[in-house]
């Protein structure tokens, strides 16, 4: 036996070096690239998966290179697995061989045929490379490759897998009786829906009496990081600092100390999206946070959908398919363990088996489990012994496509459901569902004796897309771009100040933007505060003459996504039409 492990080590080195780079190291690589898109990933879970799925590759990478070496030469499975390891440092490291199109199901990304072209090119050099016994330069090369790639993501790697968890869900539905601010977003929530809604509804406009509804509010982006991004920061000159950036680089570039969420002397905190800009741990919560955490099945589910992307990666979405398919007949190591913990799980609720029958993209299904922690904040929020809290939320589940109808029973289970709700009536379904949400918080606030001195702000990061607009204007479109038209970029936005006299709901029909908010909010805060800092409308006060123009990012092209490299900023001058800034 010693004998026969001396003479296959390389072999079995590169078995598990192999399993090492696909099921512990590419997921870790994959979040800390990307936390944002990965924070439901829990990472205790995602430890146990990935040594189980380690052990489970290593031992089927070194029993291939056993037969191999039994069938034809130990130099051959040498090569084979060196070939292997070459191609996974490019694709999964290096060089995309997919294109990136934003919220597309995995197993439908297109092949990005230059990627895949560079990506066997470069293999195929390396491999013979190792096959000619030039091994070192091959050695050397993908040593250098993979540096390059890591290092600077170790942090990431490390906090995907060992970042701690505190239960916060206490401490963020508690808010100070005197003084309080909740921003509350809903993302994808059309504003000319909701206001279509409100005004045909006695009773919404009877719940939101106390409320300012600003009609004609314009969305800076139509993406939800650069969206928020102008709320808390202004209407700054974002597109100064950089064609070559992307959000998460464009937001460290940012004075994160300036803002409120960041204030060591306010009792802050953020939910969803809004904590990717909150510098403490302490003070940002993510999906499940507030409702106790992902059960375990849609915990793995969430692991599933991660390692999809893996594959993605690696082999385009054939190899997702194929994924996805093993996982679907219980042959997959992972739908193995979730229907064991399915089968005896005291944790899991009827919901979570639904989102596990989820009929839409893999990426919604998380997106739908935040109705849980917005329900949850709702029954639980509560009196605090704090002077002054703020409080920012940002939910998904009303993001497309369209799962709840109008009662906010889940849907996304139902197949037929599904394939008739993605459009105009189905979002108006859904809104009806998100302001009947909001009227069950007001009332919790005054059960509470909150309502009166919290300033409330409820408002979207911006609306639907063209699949769900209504009307040709709605559907309006900027460079030929089939998906972020006019209805994209008219996002819900009314506001209650604290201590506001009883009265009538009041439609205000100026022009508004929710760059605007930063300057809105700033006078209210607790502090000395320079509020010139934050440029825009203070929508607390009468229409200004001075107000800056709006800064909207729209498409670059008929292909661009929601992302900040995409787009393009133009000004838009107060009181202007939207469509001023359409090239159709």
């Amino acid at each position: 036996m010693r004998e026969f492990l001396q003479a296959h080590r390389y072999g079995f080195a590169a078995g598990a070096l192999l399993a090492f780079l696909i099921a512990i190291l590419a997921p870790g690589y994959l979040i800390g690239s990307a936390p944002e898109d990965f924070s439901f990933v829990d990472p205790s879970w995602l430890r146990t998966f990935a040594c189980i799925l380690f052990v489970a590759m290593g031992l089927v990478f070194i029993l291939v290179y056993l037969a191999i070496q039994h069938f034809f030469d130990r130099k051959i499975g040498l090569v084979v697995l060196g070939v292997a390891i070459a191609w996974v440092c490019t694709a999964g490291f290096a060089i995309p061989i997919s294109k990136s199109v934003e919220m597309v199901p995995a197993n439908s990304s297109p092949i990005s045929m230059l990627g895949l072209a560079i990506a066997l090119g470069a293999t195929g050099l390396l491999g013979w490379l190792l096959a000619s016994g030039r091994h070192f330069i091959a050695i050397i090369y993908l040593s250098v490759q993979m540096a390059v790639a890591i290092v600077p993501a170790i942090p990431g790697i490390w906090s995907a897998y060992f970042a701690s968890s505190t239960d916060l869900s206490d401490d963020f539905e508690a808010i100070s009786p005197q003084r309080s601010v909740l921003v509350v977003s809903f993302d994808d929530l059309s504003g000319r829906l909701s206001r279509e809604e409100i005004e045909s509804n006695a009773e919404l406009r009877e719940a939101f009496s106390d409320f300012t509804f600003f009609s004609n509010t314009i969305g800076n982006a139509p993406g939800t990081v650069l969206s928020l991004m102008h709320e808390l920061y202004g209407a700054r000159d974002f597109a100064s600092m950089g064609d070559d950036l992307d959000e998460g680089r464009l937001k460290d570039r940012l004075e994160s100390d300036t803002l409120v969420l960041n204030d060591p002397a306010v009792d802050a905190m953020a939910y969803g999206s809004y904590s990717i800009f909150a510098d403490s741990p302490a003070r940002k919560l993510t999906i499940g946070d507030l409702s106790g955490g992902l059960d375990p099945t849609l915990a793995l589910s969430a692991i599933n959908d991660l390692y999809d992307y893996i594959w993605l990666r690696l082999g385009t979405r054939f190899a997702v398919s194929l994924h996805q398919k093993l996982y679907q007949t219980g042959v997959s190591p992972l739908s193995i363990i979730s229907e064991r913990l399915r089968a005896g799980c005291s944790e899991c609720s009827d919901f979570s088996g639904k989102l596990a029958r989820h009929q839409g993209a893999q990426w919604d299904r998380i997106n739908v489990n935040s109705v849980k922690d917005f329900d949850r904040f709702t029954e639980q929020v509560s009196p605090s012994d704090s002077k002054f809290s703020i409080r920012y939320m940002h939910f998904l589940f009303t993001h497309f496509p369209v799962d709840f109808d109008e009662d906010c029973t889940y849907r996304g289970d139902d197949a037929a459901w599904v394939t008739a709700n993605q459009n105009e009536g189905g979002a108006r379904e859904e809104t009806r569902c998100a302001l009947k949400g909001m009227v069950r918080l007001l009332n919790r606030l005054k059960a509470q004796g909150l309502y009166d001195n919290t300033a409330i702000i409820f408002k979207s990061d911006h609306g639907k897309t063209n699949d769900y607009a209504g009307g040709e204007d709605g559907k309006a479109i900027f460079a030929s771009n089939p998906t972020w038209g006019r209805d994209r970029y008219m996002p819900l936005l009314m506001i209650k100040s604290a201590g506001a006299a009883p009265g009538d709901l009041e439609f205000d029909d100026r022009t508004a933007a929710l760059s605007d908010l930063a300057a809105t909010l700033c006078p209210t805060l607790p502090g000395r505060r320079d509020c010139s800092i934050y440029p825009g409308a203070n929508l607390a006060r009468p229409a200004q003459e001075d107000a800056p123009d709006i800064p909207v990012f729209i498409p670059r092209s008929e292909t661009s996504s929601h992302r900040y490299q995409d787009l393009e900023v133009e000004r838009l001058e107060r009181g202007a039409d939207l469509q001023a800034l359409s090239g159709e």
